[in-house]
């Protein structure tokens, strides 16, 4: 039994990480330590492979396609949450946040399955809501913006959680078999694909590059 779609065989839709924290991760590292074999899932897909999408390209496309869409998302806090033992994390954060400027995005955040019941919206928005979460969807689903990538055993990535969306695709399982002392006999899956991670905070990774940036002439924003 798992409490995470993150631990299963399933393949995933792109998302960001942490919806659920004031302070989403700002780094998300990925180290791939086990791979599934090179195989097409029932989808078409080669199964275990990464998924990433340049949100904020999808995002410039949408304001310029669907601009009701971008605005919605914009102006409309969500309630995100994580629960489990002893843990209960929530926010209300919008999908979209801009800088100052109200031109130039800073953060995508957008999880489908750190979602809480959508139970605090009046009728017409909760009508907006469905709407403009089908055409979010629809675009974040687009080959156009999925990059694929496989992984193989040792290799591994670090990705802008504010900026870019991960996911998977589907993947096969090995059948275990366990005998416990008394019947039944219980079988699980163990996926051959298996990816360690850790996050970095965004001030700490902003900082060494801002102080790196007069040293090696790099761009400092």
């Amino acid at each position: 039994m798992v409490n995470d779609t993150a631990y299963t065989k399933d393949g995933l839709h792109v998302h960001t990480d942490g919806c659920y924290l004031f302070d989403t991760p700002g780094l998300q590292l990925f180290n791939c330590t086990a791979q599934s074999p090179d195989a097409i899932n029932s989808q078409g897909e080669i199964e275990g492979a990464t998924k990433l999408v340049d949100a904020f390209k999808v995002l410039n496309d949408i304001r310029s396609e669907e601009p009701e869409t971008f605005d919605f998302f914009l102006n409309t806090p969500l309630k995100w949450f994580h629960i489990e033992n002893n843990v209960h994390v929530k926010t209300w954060e919008r999908v979209i946040a801009v800088d100052p400027d109200g031109e130039s995005l800073r953060q995508f955040r957008y999880n489908c399955y750190d979602l809480s019941p959508i139970d605090y919206l009046a009728e017409d928005e909760m009508e907006s809501y469905y709407r403009h979460t089908e055409i979010l969807n629809k675009y974040l689903r687009m080959k156009k913006y999925i990059s694929f990538m496989k992984m193989n055993v040792g290799e591994m990535i670090i990705i802008d959680n504010h900026r870019v969306c991960h996911g998977r695709t589907a993947f096969t399982g090995k059948l275990s078999f366990f005998v416990p002392s008394t019947f039944p006999l219980l079988i699980e899956y163990i996926g051959f694909r298996n990816m360690m991670g850790c996050y970095m905070g965004r001030d700490d990774w902003l900082s060494r590059y801002r102080s790196l940036s007069g040293k090696f002439n790099l761009r400092n924003d």
